[in-house]
């Protein structure tokens, strides 16, 4: 057997590429510096606006998606 098929090598780049595409650049700090509402407001929308993202990638999966979502409103609740 080769390396690559030994170690998954690609399902792993893969995934990591999956991955990388939702979480470049996620804006998670706008929400936890904000110090208004006007603050939270946009960090929010700035949230689901690259969230958006998603909509384009068939291959990251919902369940991670869905977590995601249940930290944000967890940081929106602190």
């Amino acid at each position: 057997m080769s390396f690559k098929a030994d170690t998954n090598l690609e399902h792993a780049i893969q995934s990591c590429n999956t991955a990388n595409i939702l979480m470049k650049d996620f804006p998670a700090n706008a929400l936890l510096s904000a110090e208004s509402i006007f603050e939270v407001e946009e960090a929010i929308q700035g949230i689901f606006n690259h969230m958006k993202r998603l909509r384009h990638n068939d291959t990251y999966p919902l369940l991670k998606a869905q977590n995601i979502v249940d930290l944000v409103s967890k940081d929106m609740g602190n």
